[in-house]
């Protein structure tokens, strides 16, 4: 009885301090992203990744890294972009951009 409530705590400790960060992470190479992935509510480009959207819902687009984002047709709710990261909007429907800057 104790060890199982021993584990019970571990595991919501585990649990509460790595929760999962993104429904999808781009972190390398060339990428699309399109309507067959449905909605996600949070999408990661990172590390010299590119990705191209073509189509699609986002709830939150995090470009970090050096990464590049092509935003050609889709919905994002929320743009966040940082650390030398590059955005290209050619056609989109963006609710909410946020740039950050490192001076």
């Amino acid at each position: 009885m104790r060890t199982e409530v021993f584990v019970i705590i571990v595991v919501t400790i585990v649990i509460g301090v790595c929760p999962a960060q993104a429904d999808l992470v781009f972190s390398s190479g060339y990428n699309t992203y399109d309507d067959s992935y449905g909605y996600n509510f949070e999408v990661w480009v990172e590390n010299d990744a590119i990705l191209d959207v073509l189509g699609g819902e986002i709830g939150k687009l995090e470009t970090i890294n050096f990464a590049t984002a092509n935003l050609y047709v889709s919905d994002i709710d929320w743009l966040w972009t940082g650390d030398n990261s590059a955005v290209n909007i050619y056609g989109d429907n963006i609710n909410w951009l946020q740039l950050m800057m490192i001076v």
